[in-house]
Parts: structure tokens; C-alpha cells; sequence
């Protein structure tokens, strides 16, 4: 079969922690879904356009894609790499994307006579997306190759490890931003920019509803029947409710757009906590953001932490220390100091968090523990480890997935070098 190959820079090092000491990087890729040989055979960085529309969840070294998100005539060095979707409306932002994707595509190609061997290599993630149940039994993750657990999907997996089990199929950048219900039967995530749910026993899937706009970050909410999402509307003439916060009620199939004020709100990494309240990255233009939470019961929004300045919040989740006051907002900064931080939700008690707090990381459900990312002892590509959150030592830390193929050889490398 032909392959269709693309791929894309991931930007500076500084932006994340398990990235820090790669620097500069370049992760080539191809569709579908390449083999450990194949894959070991890309040099170089080509774009394909049809990526480009939802390039944004794949990236093996924890990164996203971006477009601008305030303004369209403005394509800031901050801005251009990351998750977050395009605010702007229409051809504009579309064009300044794409002639910033084929920019960063063309300055990260490299020769094709051999690697160079003073570039750092780091491991390649192959499993994305996690989610932890909220009965702290299960965990959710996308694995988009063919390994020794099965085909590419959807998996399900014991908390304590063992053998995931297969749920729905999946593709290198989709589905992802997975939850479970508050009931945990139940996953909601993101699919060709649609909002998608899925059966955790059988794998059903339903769509529960369409929409022109893109879809990004959904959360269930506590009352079972709600779900928050971000969305965006790529059409210039469509009315302001085509973007922004949303919440949809599962139960009489009703869409409302969040307004505060008689402000929509542009919000990124939506997470609800166990006493429903919102809490997710606002960013407020012309190039500000803050962590903001919103409290559904009084209908009042507040900020947890805001400096007047972009910092580029990312992976914004709770921390419930369960029977106890110990409540906290994780999340990593993008722009100095950077790092990965903690603070309580009213904006006290700034504190740097132990470990490194990378885009796919997740919480258990009683604040105790978190999936990170590690590394296969043999095959040497990204896995997912679990770790105590006060371990200090690392020696809590086990692996809690593995990844083999049937041929038992290649590697997938993430390789890093300057563009």
C-alpha cells in the first residue's frame, strides 16, 4: 500500500517538560497508520493538507496543533504551537494556518542520506488520550497501532494493570479528549471534530449531536445528563452561539452556549469537579489567559489564577484529595517561569507540582495517584506508567501498559533536532 506521508515541527523544548531536553524537534509520520519499518524509514517532514483540519492530537512528543486563537491577522510566536483550536472565523485563519503548517513543515526537513547522529532521540508515544474512571478501577487510553494487544483503538484497561480490552477503532488523531461519565459507563470524547460517546462494555457509538463547528474538550458534568465542550465555527458569516462554551443536555437534546455577564466564554481543557464546578483555560483578548472557574449552581465565574499576561495554561484538571480539604488545580505553564504548577481554586497556595505534567497526564480519582507517560523496556517506545503523586523517589512508579508488534522488531522515534 501507498502511503500518504505527512508530519509537522513540534516546536521549542522549554513548552514541556518531557520535552525540555530534546530542544527543537520533528516528528514524521504517515496515513494510515504506518508500520514500525516504515516509520523507521521517514527523514524528512511533508504536509498533506488533508491533516491539516484536524492535526491536533497526535503528535507522539505530547504537542498539539494550533491556529490563532484571538486574532486572525495574527499569528504570534506563542500562539502557532500548541493544542488549542483556532478562535478566529474563517478563510483567513484557515489560510494563516496553513501557510504556517507548510512553513513549519519545510523548515524541519532534513536530509534524507541518514540520521544524524548527534540528534537526540526520545520515545514515541504510542498510547494517548488517557482517562480514569471515577470509580478509580478502570482507565481508558487510544492506541493508534497494531500491537500485541490488538488492532488500533480504544482500550480499557485495570488500573492495576494487566491486559487491556479492545473497545472502539482509532486512528492516529482521533478519538481523543476521553472522560467517563460520573456512572462510568460511559466515554465521551472527540472525533473529526464532532463530540462522540461510546459504551464502555460493548463500544457502541453514538454521536449526540452534529455540528458545522469544531468540538474540543468535553466534560461530563456530575448530574449525568450535562456536558460541557468548547467549540469553533470556521464559517466567517455563522452567528456568535456557532462558537465558544457550550453545555449539552443529554436528556431533551438541548445546546446552550455558556454566557456570563453577556459574555460568551472561550475556554480550553473544560474539567468538571465532583461538586460541579467548572474550571477551565479562558483566554480573554487581545492576548491574555487565566484559569477560571465556574460555579453552575450560582452561575458566577471567578478566577483561580490570573497574572494580566498569556502563560499558555495547558492540561488543566482537578486534584480531589477525597475525605479531605485538599483541593487543587494542576496544570503546566507554557511561558517562564513554565513548568508544571498546583494552586487552590481560590487563587491561594502557588506551588510547584513534584513532577512533570505532560498533555495526556491524568489524575486518579482520589488525588493520590497519576498516569504519566514512560518508557517500554524493550521496545523503548512511549507507554503509560502509573506514580504516586507524593512519591518523590519514583519508586512507586510501575508501567501500566507495554507495546510490542508481532514481528518483534523497529522502533517508533521521535527525533529532535533544530529546523
Amino acid at each position: 500500500m501507498e502511503l500518504e506521508p505527512w508530519g509537522i515541527c513540534i516546536g521549542r523544548g522549554h513548552e514541556w517538560p518531557s520535552a525540555a531536553r530534546h530542544g527543537h524537534g520533528c516528528v514524521a509520520q504517515s496515513s494510515p497508520a504506518p508500520s514500525f519499518d516504515e516509520i523507521s524509514e521517514m527523514r524528512y517532514i511533508a504536509l498533506t493538507y488533508r491533516e491539516a483540519s484536524d492535526a491536533r492530537d497526535w503528535v507522539g512528543s505530547s504537542k498539539r496543533i494550533a491556529g490563532i486563537r484571538q486574532e486572525p491577522s495574527m499569528l504570534s510566536r506563542e500562539n502557532s504551537i500548541g493544542r488549542r483550536p483556532p478562535v478566529a472565523h474563517g478563510w483567513r485563519s484557515g489560510l494563516l494556518w496553513t501557510l504556517w503548517l507548510m512553513f513549519s513543515a519545510v523548515s524541519c526537513a532534513r536530509s534524507p542520506t541518514g540520521p544524524d547522529p548527534s540528534i537526540p532521540i526520545s520515545p514515541l508515544l504510542v498510547d494517548f488520550s488517557q482517562a480514569w474512571s471515577h470509580d478509580g478501577r478502570l482507565i481508558a487510553f487510544r492506541r493508534p497501532y497494531a500491537s500485541n494487544y490488538g488492532p488500533p483503538g480504544i482500550y480499557v484497561i485495570s488500573a492495576l494493570g494487566g491486559t487491556p480490552r479492545w473497545l472502539a477503532p482509532a486512528s492516529l488523531n482521533s478519538p481523543g479528549d476521553l472522560q467517563f461519565s460520573p456512572d462510568d459507563r460511559r466515554l465521551v470524547g472527540t472525533d473529526n471534530l464532532q463530540l462522540v460517546i461510546f459504551d464502555v462494555q460493548t463500544g457502541a457509538r453514538s454521536i449526540p449531536l452534529y455540528t458545522n463547528s469544531g468540538v474540543y474538550y468535553p466534560s461530563w458534568a456530575p448530574d449525568g445528563h450535562t456536558i460541557a465542550y468548547y467549540r469553533v465555527s470556521f464559517d466567517p458569516f455563522a452567528p456568535a452561539d456557532s462558537s465558544f462554551i457550550h453545555t449539552l443536555d443529554l436528556t431533551t437534546s438541548t445546546d446552550t452556549p455558556l454566557v456570563v455577564g453577556g459574555q460568551h466564554l472561550i475556554g480550553f481543557y473544560l474539567h468538571y469537579a465532583p461538586d460541579g464546578r467548572l474550571a477551565f483555560v479562558q483566554n480573554l483578548p487581545p492576548a491574555h489567559d487565566r484559569l477560571a472557574i465556574l460555579d453552575s449552581r450560582t452561575g458566577t465565574l471567578a478566577p483561580a489564577l490570573d497574572t494580566g499576561t498569556l502563560q499558555d495554561y495547558v492540561n488543566l484538571q482537578w486534584i480531589w484529595r477525597l475525605g479531605t480539604a485538599n483541593v487543587s488545580l494542576i496544570f503546566t505553564r507554557r511561558i517562564a517561569p513554565g513548568g508544571s504548577w498546583m494552586v487552590s481554586p481560590n487563587g491561594s497556595s502557588l506551588r510547584r507540582f513534584a513532577h512533570p505534567w505532560d498533555l495526556y497526564d491524568v489524575v486518579s480519582p482520589d488525588g493520590s495517584q497519576f498516569v504519566t507517560q514512560g518508557q517500554d523496556p524493550l521496545t523503548h517506545v512511549g507507554i503509560l506508567d502509573v506514580e504516586n503523586i507524593d512519591d518523590l523517589s519514583g519508586a512507586s512508579r510501575r508501567h501500566l501498559t507495554s507495546f510490542s508488534t508481532s514481528s518483534g522488531s523497529g522502533s517508533l522515534l521521535l527525533l529532535s533536532s533544530r529546523p
